[in-house]
């Protein structure tokens, strides 16, 4: 079948408009926040004006999602070109990121951020590969590679595994770690956790937000295996 270069060009260009349409209604979001900021406390202002746009402009893509589907317009998305737009847009966000580094700090603090590192590795190998088979009973290693790449780099880097881990997606694995996301990205991956994480550490000091961040760890696996034993019984 012939490709109209015509047609891909036009299906390109709407592909963009989508993705700016999603990111102006995040930014449209960012702006009622802030301005709704003047009515807070002067911490709750704080996070307000630290926010990202990111996880509003992720919000934006599922009102826009939405929208396509009530007009019948879904064709208009090109899974090929949200894919390659979403690869070229995670390097430039690398490529921005390492020419943002403040080197001579990196230099002065290598012992406690290659501390922290390798504590994240292990922590994220551990969580792949014991706790995903505690809380993933059916292909769990495909799940838990999504959820490493994410965790050790962002949503695309979880995709990305997810793909040579099932590529011809086999499982159900895609549309549940797309559902999670929304719900997980407005909180983690430049949310509200990661705005809140500074203001806590210097107000409270570095062992208490250790100690809360511990306690919600063990209160989702609580939670998680939890729910896992209910699924047991009920599929049993």
């Amino acid at each position: 079948m012939e490709i109209n270069p015509i047609e891909q060009l036009k299906s390109l260009l709407y592909n963009f408009a989508l993705l700016g349409l999603a990111v102006l209604i995040g930014i449209f979001f960012l702006y009622c926040l802030r301005l709704s900021s003047t009515l807070l406390s002067d911490i709750s202002k704080q996070v307000i004006l630290a926010f990202p746009v990111f996880p509003l402009a992720l919000m934006g893509s599922f009102l826009v999602r939405l929208l396509l589907e009530k007009t019948g317009k879904t064709k208009l998305v090109s899974s090929l070109f949200q894919r390659e737009i979403g690869i070229l847009s995670t390097d430039l966000l690398i490529i921005t990121a390492m020419a943002g580094l403040n080197l001579p700090l990196l230099v002065n603090y290598w012992v406690p951020i290659t501390i922290l590192a390798i504590g994240g590795l292990i922590w994220n190998l551990v969580g792949m590969l014991i706790f995903s088979r505690l809380f993933f009973r059916e292909e769990w290693f495909v799940r838990a590679i999504a959820e490493f790449g994410n965790s050790t780099g962002v949503a695309a880097s979880g995709l990305l595994l997810l793909r040579l881990a099932d590529p011809r997606n086999s499982t159900n694995t895609l549309p549940v770690f797309s559902i999670k996301q929304l719900f997980l990205q407005p909180l983690l991956s430049g949310g509200l956790i990661t705005v809140i994480a500074p203001l806590f550490i210097s107000n409270f000091g570095l062992k208490g937000w250790t100690e809360f961040c511990g306690l919600i760890s063990l209160s989702l696996c609580v939670v998680a295996i939890s729910l896992q034993s209910k699924y047991t019984k009920a599929s049993a």
